[in-house]
């Protein structure tokens, strides 16, 4: 029992830390649930969203700019 024990407190530390786990002040706010594919459906704009990614163009326009990005998925502390 001692062995299982030893072996169960770092997992149980590492899930009670996990669950303190906050995205940083900057990225903390109210964000709309939409994904990429959701806005290009209904051309929806005015959105606050929160997507990550790498961006892998860029097509700066005059009056606007068009970002090509391969998204990934954020975790709860707003990071890929």
């Amino acid at each position: 029992m001692n062995r299982l024990s030893s072996r169960a407190l770092p997992v149980f530390a590492a899930l009670l830390l996990a669950g303190c786990v906050t995205a940083p002040k900057p990225l903390q706010g109210t964000y709309a649930p939409l994904q990429p594919a959701d806005v290009a459906r209904s051309g929806a704009t005015g959105d606050m969203v929160r997507w990550g990614g790498r961006i892998v163009r860029v097509d700066p326009l005059a009056s606007q700019s068009c970002f090509e990005i391969v998204g990934v998925r954020l975790g709860p502390d707003g990071r890929p």
